[in-house]
Order: structure tokens, then sequence, then C-alpha cells
């Protein structure tokens, strides 16, 4: 079982632990290629005016200390660094010791700056808006064309379910049947919302330690209900109604 996740615009502020080196993070083996995007939004923020750090950062009033260097800070546990609306949905810290191992080692979130990561993955406190490009990198595409590979191989015998948002598709195609889930109320398809109900999805699936596409149908969402299972390509889209 392999969970896909989204990353968020909100992070803590953790510090304390290591600093960033090849062991935070998922296929050691791409480290170089990770390395070579960290320095150029590094050496980028490092020169940048307060307007375009600004701008890449999403954020209207400017603070000196967006110019920190990322590899000067502590890391925290990825499930633990972004703190948006799935994660507070999550709710990582509450859940039992095996269920946020579970978490951790079957999550992959697609960070905008660190690309495919685990959720037990070390990251530092950093900033970057979505679809933002800095010094003419597409980050989307860099990771898209450096990890796809690896990814291929790591998913291709597990049953995978997709709570990412549609944006983060571009960092990775899934080659093989998959799961997701679209959230429904009142008729309307939610959006906004189905931030929350994608981390209830998530916290369900680490509680069950849920393995299979059988596992997965068979949680109990409060205030959820399986509408109807569609077919679409490869996407198996279980479509929930909310109450």
């Amino acid at each position: 079982m392999k969970i896909l996740f989204s990353p968020s615009e909100m992070k803590s502020e953790l510090g304390g632990g290591s600093r960033i080196c090849e062991r935070n993070f998922i296929f050691a083996e791409l480290y170089e290629k990770r390395l070579q995007m960290l320095r150029a939004y590094a050496e980028f923020t490092e020169g940048a005016s307060e307007a375009e750090l600004c701008k890449l950062f999403g954020l209207k009033k400017w603070d000196a200390a967006l110019r920190e260097n990322i590899f000067e800070k502590g890391c925290a546990k990825a499930l633990l660094r972004y703190t948006g609306t799935a994660y507070r949905a999550l709710g990582y810290a509450s859940l039992s010791p095996s269920a946020q191992e579970f978490a951790e080692r079957n999550t992959i979130i697609f960070s905008n700056l660190f690309g495919p990561v685990l959720g037990g993955d070390a990251l530092p406190n950093y900033k970057l808006k979505q679809g933002e490009k800095f010094g003419g990198i597409d980050v989307a595409k860099f990771y898209r064309d450096s990890f796809s590979a690896a990814l291929d191989r790591y998913l291709a015998d597990e049953c995978v379910v997709d709570l990412r948002a549609g944006f983060y598709e571009k960092f990775y195609e899934m080659k093989h049947e998959y799961l997701s889930f679209s959230f429904i109320k009142g008729s309307k398809v939610l959006s906004h919302y189905a931030k929350a109900w994608r981390g209830k999805v998530l916290r369900e699936i680490a509680q069950a330690r849920a393995c299979s596409e059988a596992e997965v149908l068979a949680l109990r969402l409060g205030g959820a209900s399986v509408l109807e299972i569609k077919q679409i390509g490869l996407k198996k889209e279980i479509v929930l109604e909310i109450s």
C-alpha cells in the first residue's frame, strides 16, 4: 500500500533535527538530483530581490528571515512539517505508534521543492508557492523527468491510493491501475473541503493499516458513504457522498 499525497503551504517551525542530508530522503540514488534543485533554490533566495522573494513565497509582507539558507535549518518529519487542512484532518500526532509508522513508511508527499518524499522523511521549514518557478526552473517537470522511473519501480507491485490535488499529478503520472477519491455534497463536487476529506481518508487507511483495495473499500468514513465507483482509464475513482 502506498498513498500519494499533496504538501501544504502551511508548515510548522519545528527544528532541532538533523540538517539536509542523504539519509533524510527516499531514493538515495537520486540525492544529487535533489541537491541540484535545492542548491538552485538556495542560490536564488540569496540573491533575489525582496519583491521576487515575496512572489516566490506567495507573501505580501517582507520578512528578512526568508533569506535564511535551507541548508542551515533543522529538519522534522514531513508529516509534522506540513500543517495545512489535510494534515490537521490526518491528525498524525494523535495516531497510535503503529499507525504513525504506517503513515511514515507508506505516504509519498509531492513537495513543491523537495519532490517525492516519504511521510517520515525529514524536511526543513521552507516556502515556495505552488506553481512558482525560480531561476527558470519548472520544478514539477524537473522531478517528473528525474524521479518517474524510480517511482515506477517503487510502486510497481503496490496497491496505490492517489489522494493528491490535481496540480501534483504534474510531478508524476501513474502507470498502472490505482484508487482515487472524489467528494460530493448536495450534488456538488467539493474542492476546498476535499482537502480535509483527503486527510480523513489517509487517517483511516493508516489506522486500519490497509494493504489492499478491498481493505480500502471496507473503511468506515464517518459522515460519508460510497455513492459510486467509476473506472476512468487506469483510475478507479471512489465517489463519496458527504452527509
